[in-house]
């Protein structure tokens, strides 16, 4: 039992206003219903008769306590006796241990959200814009896109670079696509900006300086590649492969940029010839005319020999009835029972031997 006739002070963290048995009352007596643990939004001194509040920038959320705790990072506490804290910190703001508002500015219990940075509802540290963002303010509380034009590190703004183009958000910005260039300009916006590759030169990473195009290839403007292969079809045709039955040859600075005719009766037998040796002569059973780069098959009737630019009449009294016939044995004595009376005969239709009359093998009429 305490000895009432002995005072001593009440504890820190409770509160006795008279008649209490204990330094440490925990419940109420018999003498009094206020001698009792300090309660939660206050604090209790040693021998303290009734409590205090807690101030601002803190809070108490326990009983029989001597002190307030400070408002945690990240939030604020904007009254008093709070047994939490009552508010997060504002978007675009930095709130410290202790803060008093949900907006602080003295720079001891927090402070705008810095250039380069952004803060998010309730922070207590500031998140760096990543690569492509940028602000130039404080109290940001959301990254914003680069503008286009320009590419942004660390926050920092540098204006596109040649050989490169950046949309709204670049980090470096992109390249020009392949068969453009930006050799001079800076700040460009968009892959269109970049300019169209000339012809003879292919472009890759940005450039007109990546080389001429190959022997065998023509680059009529636009290419990135050396060798292109795009089908000829006429002299429209861009960035193509040579064509059978013409040779090209590397165009380079000066000279022909286009496909080179071969000789009369020669012709190329596969895309992407690049010299006059691959010019070879019309393939028996073929011909070549100087009016096509393609060679015909020769047709029924006549026959064609190596390097000929027009087919051969098989002579009176024979025939020819298929195609590519190479020389001029392929045409054969008209058979027994028919009569080849022209020349370039290709079908014996027609010229069958009349009844009563006699039609012997090589013969070029019917006889009586």
């Amino acid at each position: 039992m305490v000895n009432y006739n002995t005072q001593k002070k009440c504890s820190a963290g409770y509160l006795c206003t008279g008649g209490s048995d204990s330094a440490y009352p925990i419940e109420y007596t018999n003498r009094s219903n206020n001698n009792r643990k300090c309660p939660t939004g206050y604090y209790c001194t040693q021998g303290a008769t009734s409590p205090s509040t807690c101030a601002t920038g803190t809070y108490q959320n326990s009983y029989a306590q001597s002190a307030c705790k400070l408002c945690p990072p990240g939030y604020a506490c904007t009254t008093t006796g709070l047994t939490n804290p009552n508010a997060n910190c504002a978007a675009g703001y930095l709130c410290y241990e202790g803060a008093t508002t949900t907006t602080p500015t003295d720079g001891t219990k927090g402070e705008l959200c810095p250039v380069g940075s952004f803060c998010a509802t309730g922070s207590s540290k500031d998140l760096k814009f990543e690569d492509g963002k940028k602000t130039t303010t404080t109290g940001q509380s959301t990254c914003s896109n680069c503008i286009a034009g320009k590419y942004c590190i660390n926050s920092i703004e540098y204006n596109c670079p040649t050989r490169r183009y950046c949309v709204a958000g670049s980090v470096r910005g992109e390249l020009c696509e392949p068969g453009t260039y930006n050799e001079g300009s800076t700040g460009l916006t968009a892959a269109n900006s970049c300019t169209t590759c000339p012809e003879r030169v292919y472009c890759i990473d940005g450039t007109k300086n990546s080389g001429y195009c190959e022997s065998g290839h023509i680059c009529t403007g636009g290419s990135g590649t050396p060798l292109p292969t795009n089908t000829y079809v006429s002299a429209t045709s861009t960035n193509y492969i040579c064509p059978l039955g013409r040779y090209c040859l590397k165009a380079g600075a000066s000279g022909t940029n286009g496909p080179t005719d071969c000789s009369t009766s020669k012709y190329t037998y596969s895309a992407g010839s690049d010299a006059l040796d691959d010019c070879l002569p019309c393939t028996a059973g073929y011909y070549c005319p100087t009016s096509s780069y393609v060679p015909f098959v020769c047709p029924a009737g006549k026959y064609c020999v190596k390097g000929v630019t027009s087919a051969t009449d098989c002579p009176i009294n024979t025939v020819r009835t298929s195609t590519g016939a190479q020389y001029e044995r392929a045409c054969v004595q008209c058979p027994a029972g028919y009569f080849c009376d022209v020349i370039a005969l290709g079908s014996l239709t027609g010229k069958q031997c009349s009844v009563g009359k006699f039609c012997p093998i090589g013969t070029s009429a019917e006889i009586n």
